[in-house]
């Protein structure tokens, strides 16, 4: 029984790599981690959305209407996961190394938008960060790289 769950799960995720939105699950999945990333201090205003398009835009070299629309997306499936195996999942298998550290760097660039880190923050940064094969040390890097940017 738990073989075939494990295989329907297994099959969910080499299913076609993009979806009927027209985006690939690997950057929907970073996108929805920034959605949450953002909602985990208790609100989620037109600052930190801006902050997420100018993300998508610089790390997936879209034109700004395509982060927009693959903003819209995340966070429909944001809210309808109620775990984030998959999005782990879709991030591990779709991103090399260098990109993973990326999105944590993103990751830490949201949460210090707003020049205040909250300590739900941190925690969900280091949990996806050690979900998705980041290392404690290269995520406390991209913390501190995150904190020159932002001029902490």
């Amino acid at each position: 029984m738990f073989e075939r769950i494990n295989q329907f799960f297994e099959n969910r995720l080499h299913q076609a790599e993009s979806t009927p939105d027209g985006f690939d699950h690997k950057h929907i999945a970073a996108a929805a981690l920034l959605v949450e990333a953002a909602r985990k201090d208790g609100h989620f205003d037109s600052a930190e959305h801006e902050v997420i398009v100018r993300l998508l835009t610089s790390h997936f070299k879209l034109p700004r209407e395509q982060s927009e629309a693959l903003l819209a997306v995340a966070e429909r499936r944001e809210r309808m996961v109620m775990n984030n195996w998959i999005f782990y999942e879709h991030i591990k298998r779709g991103f090399s190394d260098v990109d993973r550290k990326a999105i944590i760097g993103d990751l830490w660039s949201l949460a210090l938008s707003d020049r205040a880190l909250h300590r739900f923050e941190t925690t969900l940064i280091e949990t996806i960060a050690q979900q998705i094969d980041v290392t404690a040390s290269a995520c406390a890097d991209e913390r501190d790289r995150a904190k020159l940017r932002a001029g902490i």
